[in-house]
């Protein structure tokens, strides 16, 4: 009996990290379909605060036609790539017409962001590949959306939806759409991620990761 008892508890263990592996490779699928945009303001002033408004508006306005017609987040993220240096112009102008001096850095990787909500569509935390956009030092508060497919967009709806499903397979799609039903297998990689992490950095393998804050983020 208690060799039986042990067998299924061991059958157990293995099915539970198998649905643990399967889930983290679908977060992965849904961390690589998407590209977030995070914009640093200089302080928080409201004079500052403004201003990092006026360039997040400049940015989407002009990714909308940068990324018309790219073929997946992986087309689009090398598009930006290309673009980076018009990225901070187009920030810096907007700035100048402001009367401000600040310096522009626009720069692309992977940062940790906590879930969000879009809609109908709710993005896990987790590594996503983002633009960054800082503003002089980068010490005000920050805001960040989803740039591609363009969730906060004003107009973003089911055009935009649909552009995730094609991206995405379907597993994703579902945990995009259904998150309650991964919360645990979710919150157990989180964990299980950063006590990876924590021994990366111990060891001197892994540079942190910054983590995103929703410090000023407006409900879109």
């Amino acid at each position: 009996m208690k060799r039986f008892l042990k067998l299924l508890a061991v059958l157990a263990l293995l099915t539970a990290a198998l649905n643990l592996h399967r889930t983290e490779r679908t977060l992965r699928t849904l961390e690589q379909g998407v590209i977030r945009l995070h914009i640093l303001a200089d302080s928080d002033s409201l004079e500052d605060q403004t201003k990092k408004l006026r360039v997040r508006d400049a940015l989407l306005e002009a990714s909308s036609e940068w990324l018309t017609g790219c073929e997946g987040a992986g087309e689009c993220y090398a598009v930006l790539t290309e673009k980076l240096p018009q990225i901070e112009q187009t920030a810096a102008a907007v700035l100048r017409e402001d009367g401000c001096s600040d310096g522009v850095r626009a720069t692309l990787g992977t940062a940790e962001f906590p879930a969000r909500r879009y809609g109908r569509v709710t993005l896990p935390a987790g590594r996503y590949r983002s633009l960054t956009v800082q503003i002089g030092s980068g010490e005000g508060q920050n805001w960040w959306c989803v740039m591609y497919p363009g969730l906060c967009l004003p107009a973003a709806g089911e055009a935009q939806l649909r552009e995730l499903a094609e991206e995405l397979p379907a597993e994703a799609c579902e945990m995009a759409e259904e998150p309650e039903r991964y919360e645990i297998r979710l919150k157990c990689i989180e964990v299980l991620r950063a006590i990876g992490e924590w021994v990366e950095e111990k060891c001197g393998t892994q540079a942190p990761h910054r983590p995103v804050t929703p410090d000023s983020c407006p409900d879109l």
